[in-house]
């Protein structure tokens, strides 16, 4: 599972090719070029970054299709947000070509 803050969409930018799409976001993942890679979902979430944004812009959740409630976030485990941190690192990793860690 990722998280999706908002509703908000993009189109894609000629050039650009969609790499994921779902039910969710037609445009939910794309790379243009080498080395630019945009995703609507967030990888970065830990514990207690989900909290902090509970904590402090939690008045932006509203109810939609996919859009977890502040109570589906709070129920994230550290091991799940470990996972999708590590597709994260991967991520800039193989964009970069220097290892990343993210959310250590």
């Amino acid at each position: 599972m990722v998280f999706h803050w908002h509703g908000d969409a993009f189109d894609l930018q000629e050039g650009a090719v969609r790499t994921v799409s779902s039910a969710a976001c037609v445009n939910q993942a794309f790379q243009y070029d080498r080395h630019v890679v945009g995703i609507q979902f967030h990888l970065e979430s830990t514990p207690e970054s989900l909290g902090r944004l509970i904590a402090h812009c939690g008045q932006e959740l509203m109810p939609a299709p996919f859009i977890q409630s502040a109570d589906q976030m709070t129920r994230m485990q550290a091991e799940d947000c470990k996972m999708i941190n590590s597709w994260m690192s991967e991520i800039l990793t193989r964009l970069t070509g220097f290892e990343a860690n993210v959310g250590d």
